[in-house]
């Protein structure tokens, strides 16, 4: 019962939190409007969110992944992360640059500050930052209003999602990130937060640390139903008496993020296959 009292306040206190932040915006001075600018996008998170925001024609370059969402009809191909084509990305003359701190996008919006172009990758360790990212792509784009709405779909989706289990038992699980060493999901920090937004109760859930490492032992002593392994290897019990393991699409891991219903969904989907994931 305790435990049920703890995710309730988490669901609760963190939706609190961000419905502070889906605030009007600030009123814009009167005066003719700036010319939109011509936007670079290096994620398709990002690219996905500028759409929402109604600036999809202002994007004039994007990585390949971003391309076949509808809205970016004026896109050129900037290429695969690994290998963006700065010379291209001068070619277009972009004003902004937008993205995920990822390392290849880091280095592109890097270079191109240097020619004087506006940057801003964002990082999402938790939750609220999520959240807070659209706001902040709201401001730089002059669009708060519709980044307040974003952000408010963003909110109801996930909280569909976080209490379909509400009153219902719900899997205890161990998510390993790395097998040796052994490294698994704190109990703090996005992944933590994406564990039990999707239904799940982290095993770790108590030492505030968003990666801990441990030994065999203490997953065992931990008790899980189920431990998410990643990808590589044999799909084989990391430790005795581990009821069962499955592999994680590495999708799901990955980090930063601006899509978090997206992400919620699919985990929850993959611990409850045979039951509803909530609005889409």
């Amino acid at each position: 019962m305790a435990g049920s009292i703890s995710r309730r306040a988490f669901y609760h206190a963190w939706a609190a939190a961000l419905a502070i932040a889906c605030g009007a915006g600030d009123p814009r001075g009167d005066g003719p409007e700036p010319a939109p600018p011509r936007i670079l996008s290096l994620s398709p998170d990002v690219s996905a969110a500028l759409v929402e925001l109604g600036v999809g024609p202002s994007v004039v370059g994007a990585d390949r992944a971003s391309l076949g969402i509808p809205g970016l009809a004026r896109a050129i191909d900037l290429g695969d992360p690994g290998g963006f084509s700065l010379e291209l990305a001068r070619g277009l003359r972009p004003d902004l640059v937008v993205g995920l701190a990822t390392d290849p996008a880091t280095r592109l919006a890097q270079a191109l500050e240097a020619d004087g172009v506006r940057a801003q990758l964002f990082e999402t360790p938790s939750a609220n930052d999520v959240v807070e990212a659209v706001h902040r792509l709201g401001a730089i784009l002059r669009c708060d209003t519709r980044a307040t709405a974003l952000a408010a779909t963003m909110i109801r989706e996930v909280s569909a999602v976080a209490t379909l289990r509400d009153g219902r038992s719900r899997l205890r699980v161990a998510w390993v990130l790395e097998r040796d060493p052994l490294v698994v999901v704190g109990g703090t920090g996005l992944l933590h937060e994406l564990l039990e937004l999707a239904g799940a109760e982290n095993a770790f859930h108590g030492p505030p640390e968003p990666r801990l490492r441990v030994d065999a032992g203490e997953l065992v002593a931990r008790a899980p139903e189920l431990v998410l392994v990643p990808p590589g290897g044999a799909v084989a019990e990391p430790a005795p008496g581990a009821a069962r393991a499955q592999v994680l699409p590495p999708e799901l891991a990955e980090l930063p993020l601006l899509d978090l219903p997206g992400r919620v969904r699919a985990l929850h989907r993959f611990l409850y296959p045979d039951e509803p994931d909530g609005p889409r």
